[in-house]
């Protein structure tokens, strides 16, 4: 009997570990991916108003182009924030000390951002050093010459690449854990990933669309 109590307890928490944890991921990083489909449309938007603004202001006959430059970097979005995961070490409290050990045949304790079996939260907001040095090659490039439109649309595409990196990093990862679980509990988090960072986008880059319906 006692045997058989155990062998129940094992499955269960194993069940537990594979079905209940991992889809809790997949379901979490599915809701991140459409964030950020939304958050990348919305900060194109904004970038490329001021990319417009810039367009207009050196097209003035004797324009300010140092103005103009300023005035640009002082308009773009900043990098959206990121969030930070824990240090604490598997079985650590958040205060540090060691966690007392569950009941025998319970679910194992949240740990790492109060999730079951130590899984982190899904982070799918780009690197904003990535960001960061998009925007300090954009200034290199206009301190060379600042009229050169060129400039604007290489850092367009260097922030692209550095959402698109936490897109599909972050599809990786929740797609290995689809390994484990039905196809049905991946359907939303496939259809995200198929679609890209770009999602959101309209056919003309410049409006934010709501999120398809999951196709079954």
């Amino acid at each position: 009997m006692r045997l058989n109590r155990l062998v129940m307890a094992l499955t269960c928490t194993g069940l537990f570990a594979a079905c209940g944890t991992d889809s809790v991921t997949v379901d979490e990083t599915a809701d991140a991916l459409e964030s950020v489909q939304g958050d990348f449309c919305a900060f194109r938007a904004q970038a490329d108003a001021c990319r417009v603004t810039f367009e207009a202001c050196v097209a003035v006959e004797g324009a300010d182009l140092e103005g103009c430059r300023t005035a640009l970097h002082a308009c773009l979005p900043p990098p959206p924030p990121r969030p930070e995961r824990g240090g604490h070490c598997p079985g650590m409290g958040d205060g540090g000390g060691m966690r007392e050990p569950p009941p025998f045949g319970a679910p194992p304790p949240p740990r790492h951002g109060g999730r079951p079996g130590g899984r982190h939260p899904p982070i799918v907001q780009p690197d904003p050093a990535a960001v960061q040095a998009c925007r300090a090659a954009l200034a290199a490039c206009q301190a060379a010459d600042a009229a050169d439109l060129t400039c604007r649309e290489t850092e367009r595409a260097c922030v692209r690449e550095a959402f698109r990196a936490a897109f599909e990093a972050a599809c990786a990862d929740a797609t290995q854990l689809c390994t484990t679980l039905p196809a049905e509990a991946c359907t939303r988090l496939t259809q995200r990933c198929a679609e890209g960072v770009d999602g959101r986008l309209d056919a003309e880059g410049g409006v934010c669309a709501p999120p398809p319906p999951v196709v079954p």
